[in-house]
């Protein structure tokens, strides 16, 4: 009988182990948006997944063209030209890195990560629609090079379980940046190189059976302390956080019923509503 509850311990803790490394897709969608550099990324991206994202034949992609219902978007990300936002490993090895250009012509169009993917958006002419208000806390334990980057896979992680998108959009705003020490970047920037595929592993793995939007969020805040992804003052920031939303009256999305498989650019979506821009504070 020990023998066999053993190997019971055994095989749930296989299963467990299992669940946390889940595969996940990280997408680069810099390929997709005209850059003016080949074989560009957005800082964040995995970098041991570089090679793999630069395969992608853009005339041979599965792309299709639509509308998009403003309901099924939580964030835009627009892109900038000048120097847009690249990691230090893409800036001190590859020449003109600060004069970047992405398509802004009258036929670029915005771009729908997809659903079953993970891409990178920083704090920097981005915009949450007020469905995703709750992603808008930036984490207080790690660089600010890792904050935004960090807090972008995280709420994408929410957003499959109430049938919110990604959109990246054409440029803007042109970018030009202040002086920076590329070494220093580069050494705040460590988390992003040695943790990110792990952290989209996990993230990819993770579960919540809470009621509420906003206790599967806090619960994700705790897994990811527990796996020291994040520190002890982010949970209780966090927490901080979503009571303050609740205290200004704000509606949290409802999370049964949403389908984060249907077809996004499809009308009859079952989508949540959002509120109209001037409904929006």
């Amino acid at each position: 009988k020990k023998e066999k509850k053993k190997e019971k311990k055994k095989e749930k803790k296989k299963e467990s182990e299992a669940e946390s490394s889940t595969p996940a897709t990280a997408f680069n969608p810099y390929i997709f948006m005209g850059p003016s550099h080949d074989d560009s990324w957005p800082r964040g991206f995995p970098i041991d997944k570089l090679k793999d994202s630069f395969k992608t034949d853009v005339e041979e992609s599965k792309i299709y063209v639509g509308d998009l219902p403003l309901s099924s978007v939580g964030v835009i990300q627009s892109l900038c030209n000048g120097d847009p936002d690249t990691d230090a490993v893409f800036r001190m090895t590859r020449p003109g890195s600060t004069e970047f250009t992405f398509d802004r012509s009258t036929t670029s169009m915005s771009l729908l990560i997809p659903s079953s993917s993970y891409a990178p958006y920083n704090a920097q002419a981005t915009t949450h629609l007020y469905n995703a208000f709750w992603g808008l806390y930036l984490p207080i334990s790690v660089p600010g090079r890792v904050t935004d980057i960090w807090r972008s896979y995280i709420t994408q992680r929410i957003m499959k379980d109430i049938g919110l998108h990604v959109v990246y959009a054409p440029p803007i705003v042109h970018h030009d940046r202040s002086v920076h020490d590329y070494l220093s970047d580069f050494s705040a920037e460590g988390d992003l190189y040695e943790k990110t595929t792990k952290l989209l592993e996990f993230l990819e793995g993770w579960s919540s059976d809470a009621d509420t939007l906003s206790e599967r969020i806090y619960a994700l805040w705790v897994g990811l302390y527990e796996h020291d992804y994040l520190g002890e003052q982010d949970v209780h920031a966090a927490r901080e956080w979503l009571n303050t939303l609740v205290a200004i009256g704000y509606r949290f999305p409802d999370i049964h019923g949403a389908n984060s498989n249907s077809n996004p650019l499809s009308t009859t979506s079952p989508f949540q509503v959002q509120p109209t821009v001037e409904g929006q504070p």
